[in-house]
């Protein structure tokens, strides 16, 4: 199992926001300070970002709890999970549905645990280097880590998060352009609403936070290090809003 609520700290509540063919979602709260909304597994095929929510969950948020207060969905698309699937068991891809008028009962759930403004969203996702981009079917999927962040002109956080992963040996992508979106060193930044994806966890947290960032590691790392690789971002991302 990738996700359980096993030996998290006890300074956080773990409430179950819901059930998709039996499979529980949980939300995990706690803390004090600027609020902070991280999210993982919204693909059910990209485990390196539910496994790092689970090792942060387990010890490494304590030192941030009275920095921060934090909403933790760790596994946005537990039947995905269960199948190691992009989709949900029904099909759908989750990631295409929060501003649909009747979402799938996964994008519902999280909906429902989003209010009022946040210090930052970060939502983890993976990047398979074995399958065509659907939105850039003649582009090699990048085999190196990058960021995209939505964020006010000159206050940019992304880069510091990109520098802790690189620095500690991980690769980032150095193209132009990454799926037709423009990309410097890693980082696809916009200060305006963001275009990628519509319909994405993405585009819609955007409008709760100036500061909104997705991790994508590659898929033909070691998992163990992809999960690393989060690790490191999400604690970079944390340093650079104290």
């Amino acid at each position: 199992m990738l996700w359980d609520c096993k030996h998290i700290s006890s300074r956080l509540h773990v409430t179950e926001i819901g059930r998709v063919n039996g499979h529980p979602i949980h939300v995990i709260t706690g803390g004090h300070g600027p609020r902070v909304f991280l999210t993982a597994g919204i693909h059910g095929n990209e485990p390196a970002g539910i496994i790092a929510h689970r090792e942060f969950l387990r010890g490494l948020i304590e030192k941030y709890l009275d920095l921060f207060h934090f909403t933790i969905i760790p596994c946005i698309n537990p039947t995905g999970a269960a199948l190691n699937t992009r989709n949900n068991a029904a099909g759908v891809n989750l990631n295409r549905h929060f501003v649909s008028a009747s979402p799938p009962e996964e994008v519902r759930i999280v909906k429902q645990q989003v209010s009022g403004r946040y210090a930052f969203s970060l939502d983890h996702h993976e990047d398979p280097t074995d399958e065509v981009a659907k939105n850039a079917p003649t582009e090699i999927p990048p085999e190196e880590a990058f960021v995209y962040e939505k964020s006010p002109v000159g206050k940019s956080k992304g880069r510091a998060m990109l520098d802790a992963i690189e620095n500690a040996g991980y690769p980032i992508c150095k193209r132009g352009s990454i799926y037709e979106e423009a990309c410097d060193n890693g980082l696809l930044w916009t200060s305006e609403t963001p275009t990628v994806a519509p319909g994405s966890l993405y585009v819609y947290l955007s409008q709760f936070t100036d500061n909104a960032f997705i991790l994508e590691t590659p898929t033909c790392w070691p998992l163990k290090r992809r999960v690393q690789a989060h690790l490191i971002a999400l604690e970079a991302a944390l340093r650079s809003f104290l």
